[in-house]
């Protein structure tokens, strides 16, 4: 498996990737809105954004940014998705760790994510360190 930045020429395999991985949940992501969603992720200032391949198959890929604060800044990671076939074969913790590695060369002292906080999604980031804080709440409002 190799590891490297996304360029903007793998848009469009990723979209196509996050789409057919999306929709066979149920989801009604088109191509448009999913290309809209990764291109702006792509193309944010300070991103760090990664993709696994092997032979030239997407293994997951992962897209974050650093957002700055008075002290520095944190690494906050957007969006992270690993294929079916290649779940639980330390892709994802693979993808985080470099992703954390770039961050931290960068003078982060922070990573934030948000996520389902089902048993699975809890198990995988709890094992890579991350945990829930009390005084933290994601907040959503349908307007």
């Amino acid at each position: 498996m190799y590891i490297r930045s996304i360029e903007k020429e793998d848009l469009d395999r990723l979209v196509t990737f996050y789409v057919d991985y999306f929709n066979t949940e149920g989801d009604n992501w088109t191509y448009e809105i999913a290309y809209k969603r990764l291109h702006q992720m792509w193309n944010i200032d300070d991103r760090i954004n990664l993709i696994a391949e092997q032979d030239n198959m997407i293994c997951g890929f992962l897209m974050g940014y650093l957002e700055w604060f008075d002290d520095g800044p944190y690494f906050h990671i957007s969006e992270i998705l690993v294929n079916r076939n290649y779940q639980n074969k330390k892709v994802g913790r693979t993808l985080m760790l470099e992703a954390e590695k770039i961050a931290k060369d960068a003078g982060a002292t922070v990573a934030t994510l948000e996520t389902l906080t089902d048993v699975m999604h809890e198990h995988f980031y709890g094992k890579l360190g991350y945990s829930s804080k009390e005084n933290f709440a994601f907040k959503m409002k349908r307007v």
